[in-house]
């Protein structure tokens, strides 16, 4: 199975994404079954791998690296991914949580 790192962030607003898109860092939201959500954010080589490797059906495990540096491992899936159609990069993407 393919591992995947995100780091939980707690700006949020254009700006903060703009800043991150400057560091190829991409903005995300995880959706838990919880129904709680966690604004991550994914160095741009993470997501090439996601590419390269999976079709957007297809779980895979995130580790969820938080402040207090708890890592979290959970399978999600690709729900949506918003690209910037001039050039086609990865803008936003989101994903969905499933249980075992």
């Amino acid at each position: 199975m393919i591992f995947i790192n995100a780091e939980i962030r707690t700006d949020k607003g254009k700006i903060c994404n703009r800043k991150l898109k400057k560091k190829n860092e991409i903005p995300a939201i995880l959706h838990t079954v919880h129904m709680k959500d966690y604004l991550v954010k994914i160095h741009d080589k993470e997501v090439f791998k996601l590419e390269k490797s999976l079709k957007y059906n297809n779980p895979f495990l995130m580790r969820l690296l938080s402040i207090k540096e708890e890592i979290k491992e959970i399978k999600v899936l690709i729900k949506e991914v918003q690209r910037d159609p001039c050039n086609g990069k990865i803008i936003h993407i989101n994903f969905l949580e499933i249980l075992n």
